[in-house]
């Protein structure tokens, strides 16, 4: 796990994973509830040119494309935790998500 394969991690306890990703459609529907960010940009901060890394990925979001079922992306970590936190769930652990991968 990780860049140091000599730590080793444990889980604990147990945990479920969603069997499918979050849908544009789901999104949506929590945004519109005014409880997620809007998700339909992508910013470039530690690209070289941001402006040109944004307007290049940004066309290629999901929720742009009107296509409400297929997987939500355009969003980071906390916007993921938000909308996870708004359906009574939260992100697993880098563990867990290696675990299950």
């Amino acid at each position: 796990m990780g860049p140091d394969p000599g730590v080793e991690t444990t889980i604990s306890k147990d945990y479920y994973l969603d069997k499918f990703e979050v849908t544009v459609r789901a999104y949506k529907e929590c945004f519109v509830k005014k409880k997620c960010p809007k998700a339909d940009l992508v910013l470039g901060v530690d690209a070289s040119d941001p402006a040109e890394y944004s307007r290049l990925w940004s066309s290629r979001c999901n929720a742009r494309d009107g296509t409400p079922d297929s997987p939500m992306n355009c969003v980071d970590a906390r916007a993921a935790a938000t909308f996870c936190i708004g359906e009574g769930k939260r992100l697993p652990t880098e563990a867990e998500w290696e675990f299950a991968a």
